[in-house]
This record gives structure tokens, C-alpha cells and sequence, in this order.
């Protein structure tokens, strides 16, 4: 199987994070393991033999989870006007765009930032899950509920097309891009945002990521489309926007200038060593924190973020021993587990709470639930943010 970037046929596994099962960015678990190869040509990662897990109607009939996530609203969504207005800044303030096109707009989050950006800009979305597209279309835009490509975006040309963390789960990569060129307008750009692969991260361990990009990986891309990249930038120094990067693509023959990514930080090996390492941290992880809430009569998760649902998805035995998920002001279920608050909660000193947040952050959330007086697990020691 030939490399969709290189044409290179040269893969090489990496480590599975557990055995038997694997996790979306839906939350929801996929009895099979976490399978990734990289292509040591140019170092894309892709889910092995190419099992998609966008095969089968994932994103139609499963995908509404995403925008379930307890108190999403409220940790959620400043994502989307920061990456509304980190696109608007990629963009550049002279590009006023009439049209506007969402590909894959979820519930509208997006729409509704980037409008307030584009005040006088008709703004349309394309979006497969059923119940998203059914929210977007309640918070008053035309949505297109379907998946986009193959004629399926609404008929007209767009001055600008955009898209958030879509990308990695497209399963047709060269006719996605395709799609995009016929679907934009003459002198329109495409602003994609999406994981940087640049270094090992968390994105490598979601299961319908189907590809992590590096940037260079994008020229070839799009240059067979009949695009070029026109301008990129690395993640903002914003905790909201984690491993990211944004890319601005326009038709080729376009006066824009072709961005140059040549000299990438590490060499395809050392990439490979690197999220190898990394893959086997997660490997180990759930043994550790099984071994330190060992002997507590109740284990606490705090959080119900995408960062539990990673711990829920490869560390089932710890997983198993959680009683409920800590989250301020909390209600409902993350997964399969209770949603309370900390202050519901008459703690006993034999109960202790994990940290199931972003590791970078997991310092300051043990400062503030010292005062609990029961034993904080953390776990920033064994993984790499």
C-alpha cells in the first residue's frame, strides 16, 4: 500500500496502547485496538492497512457524543472563537469573503464565531451527523446534512471554505481535496485547522484520526488538486488550541507565493522513535494509576473532558475502579460513569481523586483540590503533553 503523500510503500508499526480497544473523539469505545503505521518516506501516520473507522456511518449516527461532553458549552466553546479568530488573522484583514462554507460545522459552534467575524457573509455548513447538523440548522444556517465531496456540497462556489479538526478523519484524502478546488470561487481561500504532527501528541490516539499531518505533508496534497499553500502558521501560544496549525490554500496560478516547509525538525526515523516512546508511555499508564488509587475504598475522576475519555479508552482497569467523574457544578454522565460536583460530595480520607485532565495543567488542579485533605493522583510524571 502506497503512501498518500510520498507514494512511498515503506510502513512501520507502532506500539498498541491497549490490547483491546481503542477510542473516537466521541467518546466512544471501539473493541479493537489502536493500530497506527508510519510511512518512513515522510512520516505521515495513518491507521494501519488504512481501517477507517469513517467506513461504516460513524460520523452519521454516532458522532452527536462530541457535543455532549458535561459543561462542553462552558469549557468549549471559546475554542471556536479562538480558532474563528486565528483564521481571520491567517486570512488577513483585507480578504472579506460574501460566502462562506463550513465543512464539517457540527452544531454550528463555528458558524456562529466565524459570523460575528464576517458580519455581511452568507455562511452555509456540510456536516454528516445527523443530530449536529439538526443543531446547526436550529441555531438559524443552511446546513447540508451529508458528507462533503462527490457533488455534495450545495451548488454555488464559495469566496471562502473552512474547516476545524476535519481533515484526519477524511477517508478519500486526494478527492477531498479535489472537492474542495471545484467547490471554491476565483481569488476564494481554504483555511484548514488541524492537529500538527510535528511532534508526538494525544491526536495521535484517537481512532478516527485516520492521518497526522506534519505541514510539509499538505503541499503534495494539494498541489495534485490544483492548489497551493499560501500561508501557515504553528500553534498560537494559547492553552485553548493545543498541537495544532492552521493552513490557507488558494487555486494555483493565484499570486500568493508557495509557503516552503523544507527542513522539517526530525528526520523520519527519529519521528518514529519519538511517537513509538510515546505510544508506550500510554502502554504503561494504565497500570500505574490502577497501582496508585490502589486501596482507596472510592476512586474520584476529576474531569469529563477528552482527556478522561483517552483514560477511559486505554486504561481500563483503572477506569473500572473510578466510582464517579468530578466536575464543578456537574450533573449527567461522562461514558459510563455518574457526573457530580465536588461540593456534592462528602469525601472520606480513604477516597482519593485522579486527575483526568491535560497533564501540562494537572500541577494547578492538585494545588486547588489539596484542600479536599484526601490523597491527588496525578500522572503528568509518566506522560508527555
Amino acid at each position: 500500500m502506497n503512501c498518500v503523500v510520498c507514494s512511498t510503500d515503506d510502513w512501520r508499526s507502532l506500539p498498541v496502547p491497549s490490547p483491546g480497544q481503542s477510542v473516537t473523539t466521541s467518546g466512544i469505545i471501539i473493541a479493537e485496538p489502536l493500530e497506527r503505521e508510519q510511512c518512513m518516506g515522510c512520516g505521515l501516520l495513518q491507521r494501519k492497512d488504512r481501517r477507517f473507522v469513517g467506513h461504516n456511518p460513524f460520523y452519521e449516527e454516532q458522532y452527536q457524543t462530541y457535543y455532549e461532553r458535561p459543561g462542553v458549552e462552558r469549557f468549549d466553546r471559546a475554542r471556536y472563537v479562538a480558532m474563528a479568530e486565528w483564521m481571520k488573522s491567517a486570512l488577513g484583514d483585507d480578504f472579506m469573503p460574501r460566502s462562506i462554507l463550513d465543512v464539517g460545522c457540527g452544531a454550528g459552534w463555528s458558524m456562529q464565531a466565524t459570523q460575528r467575524i464576517y458580519t455581511t457573509a452568507t455562511i452555509a455548513g456540510i456536516e454528516p451527523s445527523i443530530a449536529n447538523a439538526q443543531k446547526a440548522r436550529s441555531a438559524g444556517f443552511e446546513v447540508l446534512s451529508t458528507r462533503f465531496g462527490n457533488g455534495a456540497a450545495p451548488s454555488r462556489r464559495y469566496d471562502l471554505i473552512y474547516s476545524n479538526n476535519v481533515l484526519q478523519h477524511v477517508t478519500d484524502l486526494p478527492g477531498y481535496c479535489r472537492d474542495l478546488t471545484a467547490n471554491l470561487a476565483a481569488g476564494g481561500y481554504i483555511a484548514m485547522i488541524l492537529p500538527d504532527a510535528t511532534e508526538a501528541s494525544n491526536e495521535m490516539l484517537w481512532c478516527d484520526h485516520n492521518f497526522s499531518f506534519r505541514p510539509k505533508d499538505l503541499v503534495p496534497l494539494a498541489e495534485r488538486a490544483g492548489l497551493l499553500v499560501c500561508n501557515w502558521q504553528p500553534n498560537p501560544p494559547d492553552n485553548t488550541l493545543l498541537h495544532k496549525q492552521i493552513v490557507v490554500l488558494t487555486k494555483a496560478g493565484a499570486s500568493r507565493v508557495q509557503v516552503d516547509f523544507a527542513g522539517s525538525p526530525l528526520s523520519c526515523d527519529a519521528l518514529f522513535e519519538q511517537r513509538s516512546s510515546y505510544m508506550s508511555q500510554w502502554q504503561k499508564l494504565d497500570g500505574e494509576l490502577a497501582r496508585r488509587t490502589a486501596g482507596h475504598k472510592r476512586v474520584f475522576n476529576f474531569g469529563a473532558s477528552m482527556w478522561t475519555w483517552l483514560l477511559a479508552g486505554y486504561c481500563p482497569n483503572y477506569w473500572r475502579s473510578v466510582s464517579a467523574c468530578l466536575v464543578d457544578g456537574g450533573s449527567g454522565r461522562c461514558m459510563d460513569k455518574p457526573v457530580a460536583s465536588p461540593a456534592d460530595i462528602e469525601f472520606s480520607e480513604k477516597d482519593c481523586i485522579a486527575l483526568g485532565v491535560n497533564p501540562a495543567n494537572q500541577t494547578g488542579f492538585e494545588k486547588k483540590l489539596r484542600g479536599l485533605g484526601i490523597n491527588i493522583v496525578g500522572w503528568a510524571d509518566l506522560i508527555s503533553s
